[in-house]
């Protein structure tokens, strides 16, 4: 019994150390096969990573080039005149009847690579039709970007020339100007150039479809003629707060064959101190010397400052003569201020209250008096004065 206990340990110490061998074999096959996978799954996670977290320097997904914008902007005009319907004869847009109104519902989007950009902006509402003349459509072109200094967009495309735009809280004023809907192109059908030399200089180049003369301005419908209007603006900042624009196009004006021409010049000066904004603006419009001639031009001046980051207030004056597409003996001498108190509760929300008066020699607008002609059954203009008042309301969320 006593011989057989040694060889009976020595049994089981090797049995122990057997099964010890096994485990540790087991173990470093686990690890190779490990080894394996992570040889296996790291080049991939490394790839993933480089998709979802670009290295500088290096371009990221789709839709970092993707920007949007969504609006809609209504208002309430009370008219003194107490009139139905537009308060004058010259065909003011978006704002230019009395009670509520949806000027414009709508939205932009574009996509901007690295050597190309597409460009779409719709528009719905009582104004789409006075806006543009492919409404909805407000703009609509494509980009070709061959340096980063220089783009060339070709299509339907707002206008380069006035400094207030069809987005009314963009402008010092909620109603725009008479200087922007009688004496300025809206928009144009054809190719525009810009080339940004340096951070004070910029030129823009025009080469359009459209006539150009007096009363073939704001809002006018697309024109298909043979030779296209030649339009430039140069954009110059001699110091960081001021802004000098020098614009001018021509183009047929229908007259003699489409072999004369009419003529546009346009001069923006602004002054941007702090919360304080200054502009100036000038327009003249010639006809060619054909049975005489016609012209006309307006001036505006405009302020816009931030007293509060809630409140705002802004306020335009301006002046227009000249030919406007109505009978000789009616065309206008008119006198515009414009006023207004705008509150931004949250933001993208804008909220307006503006007074508006006009003063003309000549009977332009609408009254309760005023006469029927009774050949159309249209009522005659036969008030000098006008007073009214707007509330608007806009809002506006986008990248």
């Amino acid at each position: 019994m006593r011989g057989r206990g040694p060889v009976r340990r020595l049994s089981k110490a090797a049995s122990c150390a057997g099964s010890g061998y096994d485990r540790a074999a087991q173990m470093a096959r686990h690890a190779l096969k490990l080894a394996v996978l992570c040889g296996l799954w790291l080049p991939t996670w490394a790839r993933a990573q480089d998709v979802l977290e670009p290295r500088e320097g290096t371009q990221g997904g789709f839709l970092d080039g993707f920007d949007w914008q969504m609006m809609a902007s209504g208002f309430y005009l009370f008219n003194a005149n107490r009139v139905s319907g537009p308060y004058n004869e010259l065909n003011y847009p978006y704002t230019g009847y009395m009670g509520f109104g949806l000027n414009f519902v709508g939205g932009d989007a574009s996509y901007t690579g690295e050597k190309f950009a597409v460009t779409v902006g719709l528009r719905w509402g009582s104004g789409a039709s006075q806006l543009s003349a492919l409404a909805p459509l407000k703009q609509g072109f494509v980009t070709w970007i061959p340096h980063e200094k220089l783009t060339l967009d070709f299509g339907w495309f707002d206008s380069i020339y006035g400094f207030e735009v069809a987005d009314e809280w963009q402008n010092p004023t909620f109603t725009r100007g008479a200087l922007y809907f009688l004496q300025q192109p809206f928009n144009h059908l054809g190719l525009r150039m810009a080339a940004h030399f340096n951070e004070r200089m910029a030129l823009t180049m025009l080469v359009v479809n459209g006539k150009v003369g007096v009363g073939k301005i704001g809002g006018s419908p697309i024109d298909v003629d043979e030779v296209p209007a030649f339009g430039v603006q140069l954009e110059l900042s001699p110091v960081e707060v001021i802004t000098l624009k020098l614009g001018y196009l021509t183009g047929s004006s229908g007259l003699n064959g489409n072999r004369a021409w009419g003529q546009f010049f346009d001069l923006i000066m602004s002054a941007e101190i702090e919360r304080f904004t200054l502009t100036f603006n000038g327009n003249a419009t010639i006809d060619p010397p054909i049975s005489g001639g016609q012209y006309s031009y307006g001036v505006a001046l405009s302020g816009d400052m931030m007293i509060h980051d809630h409140w705002r207030v802004g306020a335009r004056v301006e002046y227009l003569r000249g030919t406007v597409q109505l009978p000789t003996s009616r065309d206008p001498d008119l006198l515009t201020v414009t006023a207004v108190m705008r509150y931004m509760p949250v933001q993208y929300l804008v909220i307006s209250l503006e007074p508006r008066f006009e003063q003309s020699p000549q009977e332009l607008f609408f009254t309760r008096s005023s006469p029927t002609d009774p050949a159309t059954g249209n009522q005659i203009a036969s008030g000098n004065i006008y007073f009214g008042v707007v509330l608007g309301v806009s809002a506006y969320i986008g990248d």
